[in-house]
């Protein structure tokens, strides 16, 4: 999770959650790393429809 704050002078910070721990990484360029990530992953997924569909036809396989 990317936590961004109102304040100008405020840096993002990237929360990350794990089975066994957390971290906080509070470099800019983890959180614009992370960000990437994050957008390319968003660009690549189906449409919430597309993937409706996707999970109906897995469960109708599936029966």
């Amino acid at each position: 999770m990317i936590v961004g704050f109102e304040e100008p002078a405020s840096l993002d910070v990237v929360y990350v959650e794990t089975a066994g721990s957390t971290l906080w990484l509070e470099r800019e360029d983890d959180a614009h790393r992370h960000r990437s990530l994050f957008d390319s992953v968003r660009r690549s997924a189906l449409s919430p429809e597309d993937s409706r569909a996707l999970v109906d036809g897995l469960t109708k396989e599936f029966r």
